[in-house]
Formats: structure tokens, C-alpha cells, sequence
């Protein structure tokens, strides 16, 4: 198995910071999400999110230098599956059936564009380190 090339990690990952951006655009103005269309979004940035998490894993194996952005970025996965996981149950407990008028509603919109705001704030921290 071949080490990756640390500046396609660092364009990798600065393509998620990106698609993260977008991903708050589309959901700070789009009137009206689809829960499903806000989970595709947000499935593939978290898939990226994983693959370049494993890269930054073997770049570890050389350079220390890049433990700290392994494990900000852990937490940052935890934050995504648990913390989010918690907006959506105060908003919509376990009927999924009522996101999208939640989502319309807008108090559930506000905090999860406060949220990943939040995220992508750390994600910018942690591209600076690698």
C-alpha cells in the first residue's frame, strides 16, 4: 500500500471545505429541502470526510505533524453523527415524516445552519494545520 501524496490530501480536503459551503448555501436558501435531498448532501461530505480522515491517518505514520488534524477531525465525525442526531430529534423526535415542515418552519433551518457553520469553521481551522 502506497502512502498518499500530502498536497492531494490537502486538495481533497479543501474540496469538502468547499462542498460544506455549498452544502450550508443550499440549505440557508433553498425555500423548500427534501429530507432525502438533505441527506444525499450531506452523506457524500461525509463520506469524504471518512476517506480523507483514513488518508490523514497514514500520513501520521511519517509526519506527526498531522495527528492533531486526525484527531480534530475524529471529533468532528462524532459531532456530525451525534450532534446532529440530537437538532433533529428536538425538532422532529422520531416522525421523519415532519422534517421537511419543520425545515420550513425555520427553527430547525436556523440551528442547523448555526451548526454546520460550526463545523465548517473547525474544518477551516484544521486545513490551515494540514
Amino acid at each position: 500500500m502506497e502512502l498518499p501524496n500530502p498536497n492531494e490530501v490537502r486538495n481533497d480536503f479543501s474540496r469538502i471545505v468547499e462542498d460544506l459551503g455549498f452544502f450550508i448555501t443550499f440549505i440557508s436558501t433553498k425555500e423548500s429541502v427534501k429530507y432525502i435531498e438533505f441527506l444525499d448532501h450531506l452523506q457524500s461530505i461525509k463520506m469524504e470526510i471518512i476517506r480523507v480522515w483514513h488518508q490523514i491517518n497514514l500520513l501520521t505514520i511519517t509526519d506527526k505533524k498531522y495527528e492533531n488534524a486526525f484527531e480534530k477531525l475524529r471529533k468532528i465525525q462524532l459531532k456530525l453523527l451525534i450532534d446532529l442526531d440530537k437538532i433533529e430529534k428536538k425538532y422532529v423526535g422520531r416522525n421523519l415524516l415532519s422534517w421537511e415542515y419543520k425545515f420550513q418552519e425555520g427553527k430547525l433551518r436556523k440551528d442547523l445552519i448555526k451548526f454546520f457553520n460550526n463545523i465548517s469553521k473547525q474544518m477551516k481551522k484544521i486545513q490551515k494545520t494540514i
